[in-house]
């Protein structure tokens, strides 16, 4: 027996022997291994003797099981994936950056190619390597294969010698446009016995509805059609699309330059200010590709990332389904070399406000009765958290949030709003101290005590609202002036006025109990205590009578002061134009007072005319891209 040879010995159920050869080395030349074997009888004595003739091949599929950023060799748990610190199991990026920003503004995924050095990075490699004599013995193939679903989910590229970024020598082998099986040549270095086979593989689309996200590849060796003699299997996940709360550090601003109807230039100048003071970068979207009125940058895209080991993450914006005139945007400026884009609905789908992202915010991360969510969780305004049959969330954008699997969504009423979005009535900053953050939550409750302590400190007649109005240049009579305070004309009303308003105060009464039911929803689904919420002065007002069909909606009676820009600890908050007490703005002394201790700076923004009577504010005006998660999504136990 050679040394690369052992042989173990068994009994079968009938009592014959069987012998189980194991082979450690592959063979230099074809029959160059011979075993010996001598028969003998129960009583020691011999009566045969046989030889057996053996080619010893070794064959072997690898990938980066154990995510440190390299290929493995020999990694026993490659065929398999594992949730956490200690899991296996290979990952893909979804390839929906543009490497190829010459030739067209599409994302890597959509073109069954490789576009240079810097697309092969997004990919994952995956190797074959074979050892042996320099021929396989006739009538027997090596496939590489996927199952034909996988197939229109990934694309496998060969890198032959001398690959990069050159497509000469890189060829597409599996993939909606190659099919799902490719056959390898068996062509190993006569003078090592050697052969390694490189392979690029991308993701195409992330986990859905119908796709769990895992991948697996198989290396089979067959004589002609038959069943696999030899097989090897690894897994692949790919990367869920990641949301990044307001608590993470800031890396880059977007707003949007509108002219019509009513143009932004203030508000712009003083969100450069804001993001100067706080070191973070601003874009602007010029009228030019915003259509000259899409004001609403939030609603329009959510800048998230994706994630694999050995490289850094990746920026990817979310283009929602509501097709403004801010819609080529994403992929016209934000698409490019590492920085992905995509959008998801089906066609024929007719959004609503509530499939804007204004709708879709996350928090930081969370632990809810033993359970982390390292992530946070996502939060998503309906009226199903109440059970209503009214507005939602199209179920293509729900089912794919949830397919993600890392932050699992939480329904919260929102359907009481006009725009419906739950970026009017909470959010979350960075703290100092307590769980790091707190959650900010609007309460009519805590406006109507400011304005009684207001009253009854002898400030009833002191003024809120001065100088503005109900409607922009370019709103005409378009609104109705029945409920609460006029709408058309002068906003300027005394704290009375507020406090003696009781149409205003009965709608108000219904809306804390709305806020109050999400209050309820939040801290049971993120572990929330009273000591993690701060309630924000904030009043509503009716602006859509109850009909039939619908009920009554509700927008922000004055700049919504939830409804903020949050940039580390600068916070750029709607500008309330509250009542001058000791020359200090009342509403404003009271938020300061509220978030100040937290360590954070408060600047207040007046974004009345170029947003708030378009029934939307600072944060509706602008999505941030910000830093990653420390975590990394695969550590999470599942």
């Amino acid at each position: 027996m050679t040394d690369k040879l052992n042989v173990t010995s068994g009994v079968l159920h009938d009592g014959r022997k069987t012998a189980i050869v194991n082979c450690h080395l592959p063979s230099i030349k074809a029959n160059n291994e011979l075993i010996a074997f001598e028969i003998l009888d129960e009583a020691g004595r011999h009566v045969g003797s046989a030889t057996l003739v053996l080619t010893v091949y070794q064959l072997s599929l690898d990938v980066d099981a154990d995510r440190d950023g390299f290929i493995d060799k020999e990694n026993p748990s490659k065929s398999r994936w594992e949730w956490g610190a200690g899991g296996t199991g290979a990952i893909l990026l979804v390839n929906n950056d543009n490497d190829d920003v010459t030739t067209d503004k599409n994302p890597d995924n959509r073109n069954c190619a490789v576009d240079g050095e810097m697309d092969l990075k997004d990919m994952s490699p995956m190797a074959v390597r074979m050892r042996g004599p320099t021929d396989l013995p006739k009538e027997y193939i090596i496939w590489l294969h996927t199952s034909s679903e996988n197939a229109q989910r990934i694309g496998i590229f060969h890198l032959r010698d001398g690959a990069g970024s050159s497509g000469s020598n890189i060829h597409h082998v599996i993939g909606p446009a190659a099919g799902n099986m490719a056959e390898l040549d068996w062509k190993v270095n006569p003078t090592d016995n050697t052969m390694t086979y490189n392979f690029a593989v991308e993701a195409l689309h992330y986990p859905d509805v119908d796709f769990d996200g895992a991948v697996s590849i198989h290396l089979s060796l067959r004589k002609g059609a038959g069943k696999p003699i030899f097989e090897e299997t690894v897994v692949f996940r790919v990367a869920p699309w990641v949301m990044t709360p307001t608590t993470l550090p800031p890396q880059e601003v977007y707003v949007s330059g509108v002219v019509e109807p009513e143009e932004n230039s203030q508000f712009i100048r003083d969100i450069r200010q804001l993001t100067t003071r706080a070191g973070v970068k601003l874009t602007i979207a010029a009228p030019a590709q915003n259509g000259g009125s899409d004001r609403w940058m939030q609603n329009e895209v959510e800048v998230g990332y994706s994630e694999a080991p050995g490289r850094a993450p990746m920026p990817v914006a979310f283009s929602s389904p509501r097709y403004g005139g801010l819609q080529p945007f994403p992929r016209t400026k934000l698409l490019g070399p590492d920085f992905g884009h995509f959008s998801h609905y089906q066609l024929g789908e007719d959004p609503t406000s509530l499939d804007s992202f204004g709708n879709l915010e996350v928090s930081p991360p969370v632990k809810v009765n033993g359970v982390d969510y390292p992530l946070g969780r996502i939060l998503v305004g309906s009226s199903l958290a109440r059970g209503n049959p009214g507005r939602r969330m199209m179920d293509t954008l729900l089912n794919f949030l949830r397919a993600q699997r890392v932050q699992p969504p939480v329904l919260l009423y929102s359907d009481w709003l006009e725009v419906g979005h739950v970026d009017e009535f909470v959010t979350f900053v960075p703290a100092t101290n307590g769980k790091g953050f707190r959650m900010l939550l609007s309460s009519p409750d805590a406006c109507y005590r400011l304005l009684e302590r207001l009253r009854d400190g002898g400030y009833g007649e002191a003024a809120l609202f001065q100088g503005k109005r109900r409607q922009s240049k370019s709103q005409l009579n378009n609104w109705d002036t029945s409920h609460g305070f006029s709408l058309k004309e002068g906003a300027a009303v005394t704290v009375n006025n507020l406090l003696e308003d009781s149409s205003l105060k009965k709608q108000n009464a219904l809306y804390q109990i709305y806020i109050n039911e999400n209050r309820e929803i939040l801290k049971k689904e993120l572990g929330m205590t009273e000591e993690d919420i701060i309630d924000l002065p904030q009043l509503y007002r009716e602006v859509t009578e109850p009909s039939a069909d619908t009920p009554g909606r509700a927008a922000a009676a004055f700049p919504n002061l939830v409804n903020m820009l949050v940039l580390g600890e600068f916070l750029g908050i709607p500008k309330p134009f509250g009542p001058i007490i000791n020359g200090t703005c009342a509403l404003e002394q009271h938020v300061t007072s509220l978030l100040e201790p937290l360590g954070l700076s408060c600047e207040f923004l007046d974004d009345w005319y170029s947003y708030h009577v378009f029934l939307g504010e600072v944060h509706c005006g602008t999505q941030t891209r910000r830093q990653p998660s420390a975590f990394k999504w695969w550590e999470m136990t599942l």
